[in-house]
């Protein structure tokens, strides 16, 4: 009997203690629980914000894709147009450089005309020249001529002057 208490007293006292670690361990697990609960919240609030972040971030991509889809699409137009005007360049300095081609044959048209029209006029002065000589010449030869025919006039007129006379 004596052991039989004995072992009564270990047990009880085992209980005791078993008791005594199982609510040590029972304040451990409400514990842990209790923090496991605080971190699962901030991990849901951090799940949230990130949510939220993630949310933002794809709604900015979506604006930023469809900004460059505008930006492309611009760019697009841009180049069509910088194309147009390289054309048109093109053209134009094909335009300006046949201009200055004809513009420089022209100009050597012109001074070709210059320097003929100068001989011309030159040619026709002298021609000028030589006619005013030959009505000069042919005046005198007419005036010669005219007082020859007096003086012939007159030595004709003038036996008949001086038989009338007389």
């Amino acid at each position: 009997e004596e052991e039989i208490e004995r072992e009564l007293e270990i047990q009880i006292k085992l209980n005791s203690e078993l008791s005594k670690e199982n609510e040590a361990l029972k304040d451990a697990l409400d514990k842990l629980k209790t923090e496991q609960y605080e971190k699962i919240k901030e991990i849901e609030k951090n799940n949230n914000k990130l949510k939220d972040e993630l949310y933002r971030l794809q709604e900015r991509i979506k604006t930023l894709m469809k900004n460059n889809k505008d930006l492309e699409t611009e760019l697009d137009t841009v180049i069509g147009k910088l194309r147009e005007k390289d054309f048109e360049i093109n053209e134009l300095t094909n335009s300006y450089h046949q201009t200055l081609e004809d513009l420089a044959i022209t100009c050597a048209e012109f001074e070709n005309l210059k320097d003929y029209s100068k001989e011309n006029t030159q040619r026709l002065k002298d021609q000028l020249n030589e006619l005013s000589q030959e009505l000069d010449n042919a005046r005198r030869k007419t005036e010669n001529i005219r007082n020859r025919g007096l003086n012939i006039e007159n030595k004709i007129l003038q036996p008949s002057l001086k038989s009338s006379i007389v």
